[in-house]
């Protein structure tokens, strides 16, 4: 395998009697998710935007390693981030363990009981876990983070860093002098 071409890309070249990408011009892009929009003219290169379409294959495929509601806390973020890049997106992806994440149709009672035992404070007293309650545990914990109300769930910014590999973090204005 040729490190600049990977198999998909070497097989769309293929069919496409290309030699290579510089060959190539984009007419349309198309994706699963209604959020991502005119993608073809985020991308000055059509490497660029192949090479991030085979990763989000991948991300798409992996979805998050079989992670319950994993698509669902994705969208959740990508709207709370107003994303509607490809690029972005595929950050986001790599970086929802910096959201904190309900999805909307979870019975607050089981989240709650999930939340407490994720985080250690079920299963050490029988009592504890008989007279626990879970669901003022989960509506503290969503008031702790100040979760917003999504179209696919509550999501918020838990403070970790979020680590961009595929777009350019938002700057600010720079001063001059």
């Amino acid at each position: 395998m040729d490190a600049a071409y990977p198999d998909e890309l070497r097989l769309g070249l293929d069919a496409l009697h290309a030699e290579a990408l510089e060959q190539c011009m984009a007419v349309d892009v198309d994706c699963c998710l209604p959020q991502l929009t005119d993608i073809l003219s985020q991308y000055d290169s059509a490497g660029d935007l192949v090479r991030h379409a085979i990763d989000f294959g991948y991300v798409w495929a992996e979805r998050g390693q079989g992670e319950p509601h994993w698509v669902e806390k994705w969208q959740a973020v990508m709207e709370l981030e107003d994303c509607h890049r490809l690029d972005l997106a595929l950050d986001l992806a790599q970086n929802l363990h910096c959201y904190e994440f309900i999805p909307r149709d979870m019975d607050l009672v089981q989240y709650g009981m999930e939340l407490a035992q994720k985080e250690g404070v079920l299963n050490q007293d029988p009592l504890l876990n008989e007279c626990f309650d879970s669901v003022a545990y989960a509506q503290h914990h969503m008031a702790k983070y100040g979760l917003s109300s999504t179209d696919h769930g509550y999501a918020a910014r838990n403070g970790r860093e979020i680590l961009c590999v595929y777009s350019q973090p938002a700057r600010g204005p720079e001063m001059t002098m």
